[in-house]
């Protein structure tokens, strides 16, 4: 009786589709994380604790206007 009415019922489609976009949006995140431009951007960050600096507010303004301008250095 219940297999008839599953069968025949339109939401089944729903979770084939959240599954699918699921999929879609995972697959686009691990892309863009392990993208060439994010390597280069995480190199670029993994050395900044090992750089020498005369005066340690220069690097974080350094930093700051490298957000404020919208690349990561």
């Amino acid at each position: 009786m219940y297999h008839e009415f599953f069968a025949k019922s339109p939401l089944l489609a729903l979770p084939i589709l959240a599954l699918v976009i699921f999929v879609a949006v995972f697959a686009l995140i691990v892309l863009r994380t392990f993208g060439k431009k994010e390597r280069e951007a995480a190199s670029a960050a993994s050395l900044l604790p090992l750089e020498d600096d005369e005066h340690p507010s220069a690097a974080a303004a350094r930093v700051s206007n490298a957000h404020s301008e919208g690349r990561h250095e």
